[in-house]
């Protein structure tokens, strides 16, 4: 992972995997607010991208969501 500023936990932590999959989300959220900080004016082509990097990280959220320890869902 890169930019963590403190030090990655145990594997055999029961939030690992859950840890994991939303510090990876927490880099794709920062790189898109990056990504649309540069565009200037939105256009069909901008948005398709955006959109298509947002469905990306709800999956991966999802993924988190799916890994907690006792996976209860409401």
């Amino acid at each position: 992972m890169e930019n963590v500023n403190y030090l990655i936990p145990d594997p055999d932590w029961d939030y690992f995997a859950t840890w994991q999959y939303l510090q990876e989300s927490k880099s794709q959220i920062e790189a898109l607010l990056s990504q649309i900080a540069e565009i200037k004016d939105a256009t069909d082509s901008s948005d398709y991208v955006v959109t298509e990097q947002m469905t990306k990280i709800i999956h991966r959220l999802q993924r988190a969501c799916n890994f907690m320890p006792l996976n209860i869902q409401a």
